[in-house]
């Protein structure tokens, strides 16, 4: 029996195009080593997973201190203009 002949291309293109959107080992499930291509694409997708949340973790978190600031900046601003424009308008024209 002869052993069938993949393209080199094919088999490095199918690894590597998948693998740019989560699907690592694409190119080996085709050359028959289904079992490397496997490995591959479950750890390649528990990698992404794992990444996601920790990148969105640490995203809420310096969104967080960054908006923090803001926001207490905010609460104690907008009182004190809102006081003082209403203190300047009753000081300015009596209420009728």
């Amino acid at each position: 029996m002869q052993a069938k002949t993949y393209d080199p291309n094919t088999a490095f293109l199918l690894e590597m195009i998948p693998g740019f959107f989560g699907l690592l080992g694409i190119g080996y499930i085709y050359t028959g080593r289904t079992n490397d291509g496997l490995i591959r694409l479950i750890l390649w997708i528990a990698y992404d997973v794992l990444a996601a949340c920790i990148i969105t973790a640490l995203l809420a978190v310096v969104v967080g201190l960054l908006c923090i600031p803001i926001q207490l900046l905010v609460q104690i601003a907008v009182p004190i203009w809102s006081a003082s424009t209403l203190k300047s308008q009753m000081t300015v024209s009596p209420a009728a």
